[in-house]
């Protein structure tokens, strides 16, 4: 059946507003990770599931240890917590009340401890970002409430509370777009921390720099607090759902996304989680209803807490590349554009892993796009909604199947940004049915095409991945001739030997997903144009510019291309802690990370995958050029001297 085909087909089944219904349904719950209201949720799914005629042995609900102190990869799995009460009230100068988490449950840091039975009564001070001692000078936080606006709050809680004995953490986010949203905030503490912890609570903008304006005037903010919480031992939920595949159902391409957030977490991720329910409900009725073939391959579902319960998911079910053909992340997929301000970002494969996904992702999205506006005289199409490729980025469920340990390819939908984005205000009435479902189109295309390779579709597969390596060299190109920094001219060069490599394992990658199709002859090839296309561009760049012919490298330059890193972790890094070991061991290092050169934490993942035993530093580096446009050298190669240090990695050095 012909891509196009099968997209009418979905087209005429899926129903955008059910994906709302379903994301307005699951929103009610307040779905943190290893509460009872995450596992709530996807009891909730699992009506829904079996009302589709999945049978019992294809739905399931699995458990894993969550307690604080077990690790999955290095990542310790978060405590469960739950709340009873929490609010907060303003006393002075004015009495109003500031937060309830009977009215806004984002009120309530996650993972907050609780006040005494009778409350807490203190000043506001504020603190700014709250993590240097700088923040601290000439004020006195002791039995008294800090006032921040940094994201890192279990470092504020650290510093605050830890440290200078601080009774409570108010944390709010500048957010002029929306001053009246509170925003969803979480400490995260590990089990031997989390006795330490104190009352948390969220504000407004609005109400933050009300309290700011009264601290200038010389004024004293007072607030009462009184919550009730606790820690337990708990379990990370996974729900799971799956269609057999016919012919090889030990293999399996996964459509993921992350069940958790709070109350309401409408399009984060209610509207991801709820279309994966209607592309299950989908998928059933084409199949039952014989209007496409059961795939060859297992197409399997997961609604997991992020991050942490897909690492404990591949963990504990041993899932590696032998095993997954692809994962497809489903994470934001819902927003309505003009109220959210946001762009659908679609997130590519990285280059460290070579495959075909990212070029077909790429056809499919551009035809949906397009089938619903025609230009003048219905020649062509023209977008329905914005959105724009991605270089891989990290943040969600598809990096953790993306990390060289399993090497699964893996892509994302994404919108960002979004002025509701981890605030109350994230709800339903800014999920548009239209969006959804085009992300859904999209998405299920994608499984089935995945799931089922056929002989009719080899071909064209086959030519689409040749045109979008070739793009990616003719890209790389026009990027050297429009360079000005010959550093980064050089290094893109350079970066066209490696991408040969990766080029040809993107076309063998089809091969080995059509295993059962001999394919020599094309593949030979293909290989063989591909390599005359990188070298025709190479003499072409080289006969405009003498200097690339023997190009010149840095005293830096030099120095990475002696160096052969080589990563000794399984797993993913796990941020928070290697983020505490920079800042503990390189603070002005990491304050300088943080100020001018802000994408570069983004792109540890794939540095951190890159790392193998055959390639260079500056090989290393001039991929990286290659895929993200820039990279500081001197901080990559300072990074990897602070791994290697902490023994993430091992590096080689060669003359």
């Amino acid at each position: 059946m012909a891509f196009q085909d099968l997209i009418t087909k979905i087209k005429k089944e899926i129903s955008g507003k059910k994906a709302k219904m379903y994301a307005t349904e699951i929103s009610k719950f307040h779905r943190i990770q290893a509460t009872k209201g995450f596992y709530d949720a996807a009891v909730a799914f699992q009506s829904y599931l079996t009302s589709f005629s999945y049978s019992d042995k294809d739905v399931e609900i699995l458990e894993f240890e969550s307690d604080g102190k077990t690790e999955y990869f290095g990542w310790p799995s978060p405590i469960g917590w739950e709340i009873e009460y929490g609010y907060l009230e303003l006393v002075e100068p004015v009495k109003k009340k500031l937060c309830d988490f009977s009215e806004t449950p984002t009120s309530i840091i996650v993972h907050s401890g609780s006040t005494p039975s009778d409350g807490l009564t203190g000043e506001v001070v504020y603190v700014g970002k709250g993590t240097e001692d700088k923040d601290y000078e000439g004020k006195d936080v002791k039995g008294k409430f800090v006032l921040t606006f940094n994201r890192s709050l279990l470092d504020v809680h650290e510093e605050a509370v830890v440290k200078r004995g601080a009774i409570g953490v108010i944390s709010y986010q500048e957010n002029i777009d929306a001053p009246e949203a509170v925003p969803y905030r979480s400490f995260w503490p590990t089990a031997r921390e989390v006795e330490s912890m104190k009352p948390g609570f969220s504000i407004s903008f609005k109400e933050a720099q009300r309290m700011l304006k009264w601290m200038e005037e010389g004024k004293t903010v007072k607030v009462f607090a009184r919550s009730k919480t606790r820690f337990y031992s708990s379990k990370l939920v996974v729900l799971t759902a799956k269609i057999d595949g016919a012919e090889h159902p030990e293999k399996e391409v996964i459509i993921v996304s992350h069940l958790c957030h709070p109350n309401p977490g409408a399009n984060d991720n209610a509207s991801g989680s709820a279309l994966a329910l209607e592309l299950a409900r989908v998928l059933k009725k084409l199949i039952d209803s014989k209007e496409v073939d059961p795939p060859k391959y297992t197409i399997r579902f997961l609604w997991v807490p992020e991050m942490f319960g897909t690492l404990a998911y591949i963990d504990r079910m041993k899932i590696s590349k032998k095993d997954v053909i692809a994962t497809i992340n489903l994470d934001m997929v819902g927003e309505d554009q003009c109220k959210c301000k946001s762009t659908l970002s679609v997130v590519k494969a990285p280059l460290s892993i070579p495959t075909y996904l990212t070029a077909l992702t790429q056809k499919i999205t551009n035809y949906v796009a397009e089938m619903d506006v025609k230009e003048y005289g219905d020649v062509s199409g023209l977008s329905s909604f914005r959105y724009s490729f991605t270089p891989f980025i990290p943040g969600s469920d598809h990096y953790i199947f993306a990390d060289s340990t399993f090497s699964v390819p893996s892509v994302a939908f994404i919108h960002w940004p979004d002025i509701f984005y981890h605030s109350s205000e994230d709800t339903t009435d800014k999920i548009d049915p239209f969006m959804i479902s085009r992300v859904g189109i999209i998405a299920l295309t994608l499984a089935l095409i995945l799931a089922s390779p056929r002989s009719e579709t080899l071909s064209w597969l086959l030519s689409l991945t040749f045109q979008y390596a070739v793009d990616f060299i003719l890209d790389v190109e026009t990027r050297i001739h429009n360079e000005k920094d010959s550093k980064v001219k050089v290094a893109l060069y350079n970066s066209l030997d490696e991408l040969l490599d990766w080029g040809i394992n993107t076309l063998s990658s089809v091969s080995e997903a059509y295993p059962d199709f001999n394919i020599a002859d094309e593949m030979e090839t293909y290989v063989s144009n591909f390599r005359q296309i990188v070298a025709n561009a190479k003499d072409r760049l080289a006969s405009l510019d003498k200097k690339l012919k023997n190009p010149q490298l840095t005293d830096i330059e030099k120095e990475l291309a002696k160096v052969y890193p080589k990563r000794v972790k399984k797993g993913p890094l796990f941020g928070r802690d290697l983020q505490k070991k920079l800042k503990q061991k390189h603070p002005d290092w990491f304050k300088e990370l943080e100020e001018k050169d802000k994408s570069f934490l983004s792109k540890v993942p794939e540095i951190y995958n890159l790392m193998g035993k055959t390639r260079s530093l500056y090989n290393i580096y001039a991929l990286l050029v290659a895929e993200y446009g820039t990279m500081n050298t001197s901080n990559l190669k300072r990074f990897v001297e602070f791994l290697a240090s902490e023994g993430y990695l091992i590096i080689t050095n060669k003359s």
